[in-house]
């Protein structure tokens, strides 16, 4: 008898210990309120990780957040995926890394898939732009993929191929308002800037970017 009640508190522990990541971290099963968003430049760490706790507070500016905004475009049967992140608050129990950030990942024009996706990145609020982030390159004017360009001196956009997805979440309510699953997504690898920007069609600097995500879907 008292082999088996030790046997089904052993099982008790793995089915808890499955729902925890090595560092202690919650994991997505844990629960649709659960981000993280992390951004790594040439080897530098800015990151955010924690819950909402299931609040109504993704549209807040001043709070550290990874989400995931999902609608129509218009379009018969096309949906847009934005990912919107921040590290607005370095004393919060939600930072983790590095300096603060406003940034929002973009996957239009078609339909969001798992596997190989393109994307681009923008910054809205010039973190990137200031060098906040340890960003190497100056502005550049090429268009083509995965090189850095930009729109004006407000705020930039990086195009990336191959950005992976491995999981699409699911839905939330708006009514009552929950989250749905999480958006899971990664990138790594090398993408290009000019070091002068009168000359910005020569792409001389190598940047090693590396995006990873868990961002709980928000659906219009």
């Amino acid at each position: 008898m008292k082999n088996i009640s030790l046997l089904l508190m052993l099982a008790c522990l793995t089915i808890l210990g499955c729902n925890q990541t090595p560092g202690g971290n919650p994991s997505p099963n844990n629960g649709n309120d659960y981000y993280m968003f992390s951004i790594t430049i040439d080897g530098v760490t800015h990151k955010v990780e924690g819950t909402y706790g299931n609040s109504y507070q993704w549209g807040l500016d001043t709070e550290n957040r990874c989400y995931s905004l999902t609608e129509g475009t218009g379009a018969p049967g096309s949906i847009e995926t934005n990912i919107v992140a921040s590290l607005a608050d370095k004393g919060a129990a939600s930072y983790i890394a590095g300096d603060k950030f406003s940034l929002l990942l973009t996957f239009s024009n078609s339909n969001l898939s798992l596997g190989v996706n393109n994307s681009r990145l923008e910054d809205y609020n010039g973190f990137l732009y200031t060098n906040d982030l340890n960003w190497p390159a100056s502005f550049c004017t090429d268009g083509q993929p995965n090189v850095f360009i930009t729109n004006n001196a407000e705020f930039f956009t990086v195009p990336i191929d191959n950005f992976i997805i491995t999981d699409l979440g699911s839905a939330g309510t708006m009514v009552p308002f929950t989250y749905g699953d999480p958006v899971i997504g990664s990138f790594s690898g090398t993408i290009y800037g000019c070091s002068n920007y009168s000359t910005s069609q020569v792409l001389d600097i190598p940047i090693q970017l590396e995006i990873e995500f868990v961002a709980p879907r928000i659906d219009y």
